[in-house]
């Protein structure tokens, strides 16, 4: 760090002569340097970047000692001769290091190898077959060298800047060869770097040519500025790529989102390919048989990938799957590129709010089939009433109520063998209580199911129960019947409704609309009453509004005081059926 501080201090420090000179090229020089120091900071408290941070340090601190030439005295024109080099080796080296965790290959070792012998190596071995005058410097300048040999010497220097070309060539081939071969995340934070290296190596690698074939401080300085804008295209590119990978992470926050309104664990499989940048990934389910299958989201059985190839991590744990543990078969696998082991936590993260949203999934769906549970019981308990109204019903008729006909039919007969006139009213007295017991029991009978509504439905009932009303009457009943168990419940709902409007409304009209809509059944109550109605307190209304959600139906009540009373009521439709147990003829 010390000696890095030191050339730092030696390399700016040339800035001071250039600056009488070529005050635009030093310019240019300082900023390339600030921008490449910068970066490179900013790089170093990553731990992917780290490398190529260190790296981009030393090129900025570096870069400004390309003008140490200009003055044309003592080391200067040596330091600057190799200065260059030495920074473009170091952006080689930056070059295959950034990810510092994707693998170099045999083509970008190759391309540091021959970059480091170009930039560095060579360059300084230039200088022991030549002179300084022969670069363009004064013979004054301190210069090693061993083997003087100008005709050597120019025609290296002349192709020495098509090399440079070549070999920015190969760097740009390289770059690409790492995009290919990145995971999704870490190409979309590549492409931006590979852009401006580049851009970079095309203007340093053009402006090396024309140094080279003019060898002055005129055309030195030039050449640095060039350059340095060139480069600036780096810290640029690191911006960008920093810019993507914060837009990664937010498509992680933006995850938790999409899982929010996932409708099936395709939906959530699709969120995390975006988020991942993973377009293959998959999530597999296992249903908990012992046949070790698993299903994908389309639910059709499929082979586990190669461990190989593709990573498996347990949704629940996060961990990689090692095949059945104590806790048997995993429920949930993702199948990732191996690849994103690099963004450890990014992956992490995406599995945690997919399992949140998995466990949201599952709880949803165990809560509607306990609703669906719950509705169809009480479907099964509102149908089991009906029956037993009507057994009831024709227990009354066919027990009770044949009995007390009977009894009547032989009081009868008794009178009319008794002479004493006594006894006669006392039989007569009889026979008239008999008769009201009679009427007493057809009521309570017609109360508990009317024997009318099996036969006759709706049409057969509701017109007697409304003539009760002192009231203007408007009936409107669908063509079709529903089902038994719809039709007596909505029998005794309107029964209950009129009742109400009997009692306490003070009505002059009264509306029973029965409509089918589609899979519904309507009906509607209203009257032009006192209203002030409301469910509360136990009343029938609140019994009615019962009855309805038992039916998977819903009830609205409108009755403001002074305006009347509308009862709405929204029923599945379902189509009549077969006559329930207990079905018969009545009398």
């Amino acid at each position: 760090m010390i000696s890095l501080a030191a050339v730092a201090v030696v390399s700016h420090a040339s800035l001071a002569g250039a600056w009488r000179f070529f005050p635009l090229a030093t310019i240019g020089c300082l900023v390339t340097s600030i921008g490449l120091i910068g970066t490179g900071v900013g790089l170093i408290g990553h731990s992917r970047g780290r490398l190529a941070g260190w790296g981009l340090v030393a090129t900025g601190m570096i870069w400004p000692s390309n003008l140490s030439a200009i003055g044309d005295a003592g080391l200067g024109p040596f330091i600057s001769w190799n200065s260059s080099g030495v920074c473009w080796g170091l952006l080689a080296v930056i070059i295959v290091s950034y990810p510092s965790d994707l693998r170099p290959t045999r083509m970008s070792r190759f391309f540091m190898g021959l970059a480091v012998l170009d930039f560095i190596v060579f360059n300084l071995l230039h200088t022991f077959i030549s002179e300084p005058e022969w670069a363009g410097f004064s013979a004054e300048a301190w210069w090693p060298t061993l083997w003087p040999n100008h005709d050597v010497s120019v025609s290296v220097a002349r192709w020495y800047g098509f090399l440079d070309l070549g070999i920015a060539a190969i760097g740009v081939q390289v770059l690409l060869q790492r995009i290919r071969s990145a995971s999704g995340a870490d190409r979309a934070t590549l492409e931006p770097v590979a852009i401006g290296v580049s851009l970079a190596a095309l203007i340093a690698g053009g402006a090396s040519v024309g140094q080279q074939l003019t060898s002055t401080e005129t055309a030195l300085a030039w050449t640095v500025f060039v350059q340095g804008l060139g480069l600036l295209a780096i810290p640029g590119a690191a911006i960008a790529s920093v810019h993507r990978s914060q837009r990664i992470r937010g498509d992680i926050a933006n995850l938790v989102m999409d899982l929010s309104v996932a409708a099936d664990i395709q939906d959530m499989r699709d969120a995390l390919r975006r988020a991942l940048k993973d377009d293959e990934l998959e999530v597999l389910y296992h249903q908990g048989s012992n046949d070790g299958l698993y299903l994908d989201p389309s639910d059709r059985p499929v082979p586990l990938p190669d461990p190989a190839s593709r990573l498996l991590l347990d949704l629940k744990t996060g961990l990689v799957d090692e095949g059945p543990g104590a806790g048997g078969l995993p429920h949930v696998l993702v199948s990732l590129d191996p690849r994103l082991v690099a963004h450890q936590e990014m992956v992490r993260s995406a599995l945690s709010a997919t399992q949140l949203a998995v466990d949201r999934t599952q709880l949803q769906n165990d809560l509607r089939d306990r609703l669906a549970e719950l509705e169809a019981s009480q479907r099964r308990l509102a149908q089991a009433g009906v029956v037993e109204r009507r057994r009831i019903e024709r227990n009354l008729h066919d027990g009770a109520q044949q009995r007390l006909v009977t009894l009547r039919v032989k009081l009868e007969h008794l009178r009319s063998q008794v002479r004493e006139e006594d006894v006669r009213a006392s039989l007569l007295r009889v026979k008239d209580e008999v008769d009201q017991t009679l009427e007493a029991i057809r009521q309570l009978a017609r109360g508990i199911h009317p024997p009318l509504l099996t036969e006759g439905g709706l049409d057969a009932v509701l017109p007697p129960l409304l003539q009760g009303l002192e009231t203007e009457l408007v009936l409107q009943l669908p063509d079709e019947r529903p089902d038994a168990t719809t039709e007596a419940e909505v029998y005794f709902m309107i029964s209950e409704a009129l009742a109400n409007v009997s009692k306490h409304a003070n009505a002059t009209v009264v509306e029973v609309l029965v409509n089918r809509e589609g899979d519904l059944l309507r009906v509607e109550v209203n009257d032009d009453g006192t209203g002030g109605a409301d469910t509360l307190g136990g009343s029938g209304l609140a019994g009615m509004e019962d009855r309805v959600r038992a039916l998977g139906g819903t009830m609205v009540l409108i009755s403001e005081p002074g305006r009347g009373t509308s009862v709405r009521i929204s029923l599945p439709w379902r189509d009549a059926q077969s006559p329930l147990p207990g079905d018969g003829a009545g009398p």
